[in-house]
């Protein structure tokens, strides 16, 4: 747990990191479902006591670039795996006597999402290369995020009304992408944190 000792409220100067054991009398923890299904955990403490940890924020905000840099990789395997279920549904499903992948339209909406998904790839490589510098990692993770967003809205839509249930893989990987979209910073917040860190 993290908790202030001295220094603003809005700052990481003064904040300390505890370990708290699992069993310490006065630990309230409540689980609940996110929403792609995963468990959370909230913590409540009344007057635990526990002891510090070396490295204080400074060590618990150098591990959130690296936690981004995660998100981006399993959003960037998540589009490649629901791009090939779309790619595959759109050759195979047919309406009006043809597969509804050789319709114009849906042939334009691919190939720009195919497009995003190599340009997701190439941000992320790049962040996951340079892990010591943050602006790539920011700016990796605005891009990732709102790309993976549209490709699985699309996917979902190709799909129609079944690309929602559980018994298609699409649904599952349009919830895992909201949540780790969001994680640490959405885009909007990971692009202002990008623009900030490359003035």
């Amino acid at each position: 747990m993290s908790a202030r000792e001295s220094g603003r409220p809005d700052g990481t100067e003064g904040l300390t990191l505890w370990l708290v054991p699992a069993d310490a009398v006065g630990l309230e923890r409540q689980t609940y479902r996110l929403v792609d299904g995963s468990v959370a955990l909230e913590l409540r403490l009344h007057d635990v006591e526990g002891e510090p940890l070396e490295g204080g924020a400074a060590a618990l905000l150098a591990s959130f670039d690296e936690t981004r840099i995660a998100a981006c990789a399993e959003m960037v395997g998540i589009m490649a795996m629901l791009f090939d279920a779309t790619l595959e549904h759109l050759r195979t499903r047919k309406q009006f006597g043809q597969p509804i992948g050789s319709f114009q339209a849906i042939q334009h909406r691919m190939a720009y999402q195919y497009a995003g998904l190599e340009q997701s790839r190439s941000h992320m490589l790049r962040a996951a290369l340079r892990p010591g510098d943050p602006t790539a990692i920011a700016g990796a993770k605005a891009f990732i995020s709102a790309t993976a967003i549209k490709l699985a809205e699309d996917c979902v839509q190709f799909h129609g009304g079944m690309g929602v249930t559980d018994e298609l893989v699409i649904g599952h990987g349009y919830k895992r992408i909201l949540l780790l979209a969001s994680l640490l910073g959405d885009s909007e917040s990971e692009l202002r944190r990008y623009v900030e860190l490359a003035r």
